[in-house]
């Protein structure tokens, strides 16, 4: 069989995270079956989100790749913001291309894309209705940036209507439910899974073998991190350990909790093999976040090293989860996070919740991956 020839279409952010591992974990799958190319940019500073709408220099440098290249398929990421729209008008203008994207976030009808702000989860904004984030100044607390991103999602919105777009990959049932409710047509979205790499061993350690729970992460008030600490701090038993790994605005604050108090262990940013060596010596990652999320790779991370996960009913869990005696808690309610959490004290509780999340494992990365460009 001919292999494809795959151009695909990726806009960096300044810090790295799970958009990027996603995107290379995707690119070295593809590149096993197809013949690839990539086309990236990076947002090296802020003055590129002028043009975020269309960006005349990388419409031409898509317009010179594709003819250089010529892909059957243009698979598109992320395109905010250097990379703007313009890639994916350039890619309109060629007939027989088949054009494909991928939604990472809520970005259409967010304009912070994460629905979320003081402290909790916020829907006062969809696809066709941004009044408010102007009022509240979502993006960065200003509202001419708030008005360019906006822009940036109307234009992206109108163009993934058209009959040109042959394929959407979603995340979750959320996203796509947002896409149907406002036209787009439910044929040709499709859920996706996350590629990252399977363990060769992966075994549970036995409940009485470790005391460590972990937090791997982003260290932002919004990922439920001040949740965890302030309930880990209060906990009626004192042996188990919280072990944090990871950056971001809260690292001072985290570093003197760390030298504060000795069940809560500072490890600061670690490569992706260390972290998944502390996965497999884990009891449990607990994953507290106050947003809806995507598809976190860190959860897919922990799946893969065979261990439990401690996370609220976010909607990849919803779109996935079918088994409901896993212990789940209602998203942003720290109290219920505390009784899930206190629960995995128990070795009875901790055993059987091994089991069902090993079971969900199995099930999950069976066949997998099962990502086809369409």
């Amino acid at each position: 069989m001919k292999k494809k020839r795959v151009l695909l279409i990726f806009n960096k952010y300044q810090n790295f995270g799970g958009e990027e591992v996603s995107f290379y974990n995707e690119l070295n799958f593809l590149q096993n079956k197809n013949i690839v190319e990539t086309l990236e940019f990076k947002n090296k500073n802020g003055l590129s989100v002028l043009w975020s709408s269309f960006n005349i220099i990388s419409f031409f440098k898509t317009i010179y790749k594709i003819f250089i290249f010529r892909p059957d398929i243009v698979y598109i990421n992320n395109l905010w913001f250097k990379a703007s729209n313009s890639p994916l008008i350039a890619c309109l203008f060629f007939r027989k291309l088949i054009i494909n994207i991928k939604l990472h976030n809520y970005r259409l009808s967010c304009s912070n894309a994460i629905h979320y702000r003081n402290g909790k989860i916020c829907n006062d904004c969809n696809i066709n209705n941004k009044v408010k984030s102007y009022q509240h100044k979502c993006y960065k607390d200003s509202l001419i940036l708030t008005f360019l991103v906006n822009i940036y999602s109307k234009i992206q919105f109108q163009i993934l209507k058209s009959k040109k777009i042959n394929h959407i990959y979603v995340l979750n049932n959320l996203q796509r439910s947002i896409l149907e409710d406002f036209g787009i047509k439910r044929s040709k979205i499709f859920e996706v899974k996350n590629i990252v790499n399977l363990r060769k061993k992966s075994n549970f350690v036995n409940s009485n073998e470790s005391n460590k729970f972990y937090f791997i992460g982003r260290l932002e008030e919004e990922k439920g991190l001040l949740d965890l600490i302030s309930i880990w701090k209060n906990l009626r038993v004192h042996k188990f350990e919280l072990h944090i790994i990871g950056e971001g605005k809260l690292v001072n604050f985290v570093q003197l909790q760390g030298e504060k108090y000795e069940n809560i262990i500072f490890h600061g940013n670690l490569s992706n093999e260390n972290v998944l060596k502390h996965l497999e010596s884990s009891r449990a990652l607990i994953f507290p976040t106050r947003l809806y999320e995507g598809q976190p790779t860190i959860i897919l991370e922990a799946l893969a090293c065979n261990t439990p996960i401690i996370s609220p009913d976010i909607p990849f869990l919803n779109t996935y989860l079918k088994e409901d005696k896993i212990l789940t808690y209602k998203l942003g309610d720290s109290k219920l996070l505390k009784n899930v959490i206190e629960s995995y004290f128990e070795d009875s509780v901790y055993l059987n919740q091994k089991i069902l999340w090993s079971k969900f494992k199995d099930n999950f990365f069976k066949n997998y991956p099962e990502f086809n460009l369409h």
